[in-house]
């Protein structure tokens, strides 16, 4: 049997900083970025971009898995052309088959904006809401005051330039939290909360069976302290996002590292919750901020779906001006369409190099 052990700090080489050059932990293997790089940009980027305050710095996080490589490059380089200002945070699972090369030959050529850590073990797909909740921590450890974090899984592809701008409109609207919440599907139909509400019902019980870990563990998961509060707060359990694709607002991000939300979670995660789907929406609400419904009742720039493969073709997601698609995997299919789009997108979204 075993118990679960609190969460430990996620230090810089056991200091706190506040320079943006941050060192590996005990967690994270040591990834220094040397050398220099050179973006061309158009003159109306370049004045962006030099105009671009801290505090307007969008970041992008994703969390790479073995495989996943090919494709993480690929939406690295869309990133890096369509958002000039940003900066892209990279968590490697401990690859062993080539992808934490490519990952790192891209981030040395890119030293300024990205920011490359590896888990000193697996992860795993279960363990993903552990390497999210650290890679938070991680930005807010950096000292960049980013506007928003928008938090996307490899397979997105990013098809526009207008991500920043439309999230810009919706918290300007709603006000900060977290937009990716999915009362709608891409395919404007209901979703449903109830599997999410189940395993959290589950794992509220203090006492459980841990099957991925195969362990048997007691006590309350590491986020019932916040449940009280989120509920007065208006959270409704099992709101959930789609964990492909969320953007969390920056005065969200910073609220919740000062609660030590981030840093609450244990090394083996929650009992039965094994996706940060519907463990992230309970920060927001914790710190009186809200969820965001990504899709509108008329229209939606967004096609986030569960299922694979995507019911679209090239054309149709140029035709309906989507800015971001998934699922587009790392298979034939997946590569015909981005080939496609490479043929007739007037600025293609993916750089022929990365095919």
């Amino acid at each position: 049997m075993k118990r679960d052990m609190p969460a430990l700090p996620e230090l810089d080489n056991g200091k706190q900083s506040k320079r943006r050059v941050t060192l590996p932990c005990n967690i994270d293997s040591a990834n220094q970025l040397q050398s220099s790089s050179h973006i061309r940009l158009s003159a109306e980027r370049e004045v962006s971009l030099q105009h671009t305050r801290a505090s307007e710095t969008p970041g992008f996080l994703m969390i790479v898995g073995p495989g996943e490589g090919r494709i993480a490059v690929d939406a690295i380089h869309t990133i890096l052309r369509a958002y000039p200002e940003s900066k892209i945070w990279l968590r490697d699972d401990c690859t062993h088959d080539g992808t934490f090369e490519c990952l790192k030959n891209v981030a040395d050529s890119h030293p300024h904006r990205i920011d490359l850590v590896r888990n000193s073990a697996p992860m795993g797909y279960k363990g993903l809401p552990v390497s999210v909740f650290r890679s938070f921590d991680r930005i807010c450890q950096s000292g960049e005051q980013v506007e928003m974090v928008i938090k996307l899984d490899p397979d997105v592809l990013l098809t526009g330039d207008e991500i920043v701008r439309f999230a810009r409109s919706k918290f300007a609207e709603k006000g900060p939290g977290i937009i990716g919440s999915y009362l709608l599907s891409a395919a404007k139909t209901r979703r449903n909360n109830t599997s999410f509400c189940i395993r959290l019902l589950i794992d509220l019980f203090p006492a459980g069976f841990d099957r991925h870990n195969k362990v048997l563990r007691f006590g309350l998961p590491f986020y019932a302290k916040y449940l009280a509060k989120a509920f007065r707060n208006g959270y409704l359990l099992g709101r959930h996002v789609l964990g492909a694709f969320y953007i969390v607002h920056g005065d969200t991000l910073r609220a919740l590292n000062n609660v030590g939300f981030w840093r609450s979670i244990p090394e083996l995660g929650s009992r039965e919750i094994k996706w940060d789907d519907a463990l992230v929406p309970i920060g927001p609400y914790f710190v009186g901020h809200k969820l965001i419904d990504l899709h509108d009742q008329d229209e939606s720039r967004f096609w986030i779906q569960l299922k694979n493969p995507i019911p679209l073709s090239a054309e149709e997601i140029l035709a309906r001006r989507y800015q971001a698609v998934h699922p587009l995997k790392n298979d034939a299919a997946g590569w015909e369409i981005r080939a496609r789009l490479a043929e007739i997108a007037p600025h293609p979204p993916v750089p022929a190099a990365t095919q």
